[in-house]
Formats: structure tokens, C-alpha cells, sequence
């Protein structure tokens, strides 16, 4: 039989109130500078990511929620790609650890460089180097190269893994404007130059 009240665990009274509002500035502190970091991570308007928190939070409020509900602060360790394969290295493997999710995982063929570590730290992830230039110069080791493309080409075939493709298409001719599209970052994905 369950003799538990229907306020166990509340607090209720001035006790309660006060509690409560204690809660909501500890968690503002908290999730204030962290929704500005995000922001800038994601390339946003740091005030788009407070009025989305300020939202989530009030409606939460309001309405109610359940106790393992997150919205506040850790709300952004959420948000992110389980593996981001990289190819191009350079800038493009420092985005690759920024838009990694927690817990996840970069793959790069490119990664010789200067890189800075701290967003894979950040979020527990891990980092793995497929390097190949060895493989490429010598001809050693082509065959387990090639049993990794046959694997990541299985995986394509089964719609488990696709490209990012901005959806522009550029040829010889238009070349210049491909890479006026890379270098401003308003490429949404792979950029295609037709040669044919």
C-alpha cells in the first residue's frame, strides 16, 4: 500500500517559494553564458539562443513538465552529429569538432595541421586520423585502405551515410563563385563543380 502524500518532495509555503526562486537565478546564471557560447558556436545571434531559452524555460513553467525534462542549461550538450566524417581538413576539421555531439566521434583523412582539441574535450568525444599518405606513396597497406572504402560505400548504398550537398551547382565557368561560396561559409555542405 502507498502512504506517500501527494506533496511528498514539494516544498511548498514561503519556504518553498523561496527555494524555488533561489533555483531559477542559480540555473539563470548558469545557462546564460552558456546559451551565448552556443550561440557563437553555431554561428547564431547570441540573443536568438537567450530568447529560445528564455521560451523553453517559461513554457516548462508554466505548463509543467517532468522531472528529467532539461530545460536549462545542459540543454545544449543535446545537440550535435554522432560522427562527422571530415575530407577536406584545414578549417573544415575545426568545424568538424565543433558540431560534434556529445559523446561522439570525428573521423578525418586530413588532419596534419595545427588543430585546437578543446570542443572535442569539451563535449568527451574522440578524434580518429585516417591517415593514408604511407599507404599512397609506398602501396602498403592499400588493401586495408580499400576494405574501409568498400565498408563506408555499404554503408552509402544502405542510406546510413550521405553527403551534405549545398544544393547549388557550379561548372568550369562558375568556379570563382564555388569559392566566394566556400570562403563567406555560405556553402550549406559539399560544394559540386561539373568539369564535364
Amino acid at each position: 500500500m502507498n502512504t506517500a502524500s501527494p506533496n511528498q518532495g514539494r516544498l511548498t509555503g514561503l519556504s518553498g517559494i523561496r527555494s524555488n526562486v533561489l533555483a531559477g537565478l542559480t540555473s539563470s546564471f548558469a545557462l546564460v553564458p552558456e546559451c551565448i557560447a552556443f550561440a557563437l558556436v553555431a554561428h547564431l545571434n547570441p540573443l536568438m539562443s537567450l530568447y529560445g531559452a528564455f521560451f523553453i524555460c517559461t513554457i516548462t513553467a508554466l505548463f509543467g513538465g517532468r522531472p528529467g525534462m532539461i530545460s536549462g542549461a545542459a540543454g545544449s550538450m543535446a545537440v550535435g552529429f554522432d560522427v562527422v566524417v571530415d575530407n577536406v581538413g584545414g578549417a573544415t576539421l575545426d568545424a568538424s569538432f565543433a558540431v560534434v555531439r556529445h559523446f561522439g566521434h570525428v573521423v578525418s583523412a586530413l588532419g596534419w595541421g595545427t588543430h585546437a582539441l578543446a570542443p572535442l574535450s569539451f563535449r568527451e568525444a574522440t578524434y580518429s586520423g585516417v591517415f593514408t599518405l604511407h599507404a599512397l606513396l609506398t602501396g602498403q597497406g592499400r588493401a586495408h585502405h580499400g576494405e574501409m572504402l568498400r565498408v563506408a560505400a555499404q554503408l552509402a548504398e544502405e542510406g546510413k551515410l550521405a553527403p551534405r550537398l549545398d544544393a547549388r551547382r557550379f561548372d568550369l565557368a562558375s568556379a570563382e563563385s564555388a569559392y566566394v561560396a566556400l570562403s563567406d561559409g555560405s556553402a550549406r555542405g559539399k560544394i559540386v563543380v561539373d568539369v564535364a
